[in-house]
């Protein structure tokens, strides 16, 4: 079983927002361990159209476990200037209105766990962790 807190300190971030918890990221059905797809966005979309394509593409985005396991295998080769989000658990914060969802990135060799909104259009620079449903 897996528990968010020692997977986060165990990863090494330099940064970790502190609302990724696992009261706003509850432990999901399904943590995959290996594998996993990096899908670019390549041009500015919508949030729910992008979750769209990867359901017509037979894939699943990734959790926040999902993604730190992923980041665990692949740090070594992980570009710099990239924002992987793992959008399958959206974190209902503050308020309860705001959803936001997990991305890691690599800027100037710092590299951070943090969280984007989840209702945000994607601009098209960004990644998006999936796995084969």
């Amino acid at each position: 079983m897996h528990n968010l807190p020692q997977l986060i300190k165990e990863s090494g971030f330099e940064y970790v927002n502190q609302m990724i918890n696992d009261i706003f990221f509850p432990l999901p059905d399904v943590i995959e361990e290996t594998g996993g797809e990096i899908i670019k966005v390549n041009k500015k979309i919508k949030h729910v159209d992008i979750m769209k394509d990867i359901d017509d593409n037979n894939l699943r985005p990734a959790n926040v476990y999902e993604l730190i396991l992923w980041r665990q295998r692949n740090i070594q080769t992980m570009k710099k200037n990239v924002w992987i989000f793992a959008p399958q658990q959206k974190g209902k914060l503050f308020d309860g209105d705001i959803e936001r969802i997990p991305f890691i990135s690599n800027e100037i060799n710092i590299h951070t766990l943090s969280l984007g909104f989840g209702d945000s259009d994607f601009n098209g620079k960004e990644y998006i962790l999936c796995f084969n449903k």
